[in-house]
């Protein structure tokens, strides 16, 4: 299927064929990251992105019953990438995080995108706790210094909470004597 995708989009000049032949094509093999990032290509590019994530979250469904959570959850961060970038539908997108969030809680793609979204709606109280749930699965030093910076920022400047600030930035010096 992928290659007649191919044909379709290259030889054929028919981009919405090859897209619901890649359609076809994720649902042999959702696992397939090579056909969704051609779908996400395509959707974009076609104006369909509202169908691909349907297609996404139906697939991710699919998964689910199947007991495949693992895919699921990726399935449903495509969607949710798609609602942030290309839709530009920033609610959505942080309730798909949410969401994944609630069934998979180990997931760090979502809370990393959180991270980002969650600041541009003004939301920094749930900002502080997905910082806080990131720091959970860093250990180094690297790792954990930017996220312990941003987090004191966050309780300093957003929050009005600068005391809960200073243990933070206690700890950044102990990790890092150049970061403070």
């Amino acid at each position: 299927l992928s290659r007649i995708a191919d044909l379709q989009e290259l030889q054929l000049n028919a981009p919405d064929m090859a897209f619901v032949t890649l359609c076809r094509a994720l649902k042999h093999d959702p696992a397939d990251a090579g056909v969704r990032d051609r779908l996400k290509r395509l959707g974009v590019k076609g104006g369909t992105v509202d169908d691909l994530c349907e297609v996404f979250e139906d697939e991710a469904l699919a998964a689910e019953v199947g007991g495949r959570g693992a895919l699921a959850a990726e399935l449903r961060e495509d969607a949710a990438t798609l609602y942030a970038d290309a839709m530009g539908d920033l609610p959505r997108a942080i309730a798909a995080y949410e969401a994944i969030l609630e069934k998979n809680p180990g997931r760090l793609i979502p809370l990393e995108q959180l991270s980002v979204l969650y600041p541009k709606v003004g939301r920094f109280g749930d900002l502080e706790k997905a910082l806080r749930r990131r720091l959970m699965f860093k250990d180094e030093a690297r790792d954990r210094v930017p996220l312990l910076v941003e987090l004191g920022q966050v309780l300093a400047d957003r929050l009005d909470r600068p005391d809960d600030a200073i243990p933070l930035l206690v700890e950044v010096r102990k990790l890092d004597m150049n970061s403070v």
